[in-house]
This record gives structure tokens, sequence and C-alpha cells, in this order.
């Protein structure tokens, strides 16, 4: 394009026309590689909790077994930290780290459907 304008070939209003249309499918390009980079990301933790909270439960599983009702009460009020209950939909706050080496407990929310 640049040469097109050097070479006389377009005129400058054409070029800016151009220009302009250019940067701005450039720019909604980079808000899409955004979007899917940040997906990915998303998806990434998704895993590493579904990981951790099956490890969790494999360990716990056979303590559950034994354990009497107050027991169970207070591993499920350590594991939630909130259940938010609206007309179509129950999310249920978790309190889990984001890593294993993580020491601060970050909350990550499972949505269910009341259907």
């Amino acid at each position: 394009m640049i040469d097109s304008f050097a070479e006389g070939v377009i005129d400058k209003a054409q070029f800016t026309s151009r220009m302009k249309r250019t940067k701005t499918r450039r720019a909604d390009i980079d808000v899409k590689i955004s979007a899917k980079a940040a997906d990915a990301d998303r998806r990434a933790h998704v895993r590493s909790v579904m990981r951790q909270l099956a490890e969790f439960s494999s360990r716990l599983q056979s303590q559950l077994n034994d354990a009497d009702w107050a027991t169970k009460r207070e591993i499920i009020r350590a594991v939630i930290q909130r259940i938010e209950i609206g007309p179509t939909k129950i999310a249920v706050v978790l309190r889990l780290p984001t890593e294993p080496t993580a020491r601060a407990l970050e909350p990550i929310m499972v949505t269910l459907s009341r259907a």
C-alpha cells in the first residue's frame, strides 16, 4: 500500500482510508487473539483445579467413610466459601489453592443449573 501511494497509483485520501481499515482490522484481530489466549488460560486453570480437586477427593475418600457428621460438616465448611442461589442457577464458590505451591486460597466458582 505504501508503495502504491509512493508510486502515485493511489492518492492520499485512498491511502488514508485504506490505512484506517487496515488498522481497524489489525485491532480486531489483536482483540480476538487476546480473547483466545485468555480462554486458553481459563481452560488450563479449570483443568488444574479439577486435577487438584480429584487429588483432594482421593485423599479424603477413605477418611470420609469413617468420619462422623460433624467432621464431614467441618470439611465442607473448609472447602466451600459460599453458595449463591438464584432463580435458574446455583453457584458453589470453593476455597481451593490455584497451584500446589500456592499459599493463598483463591475462590473457584462452580455453577449448576436448576433444571
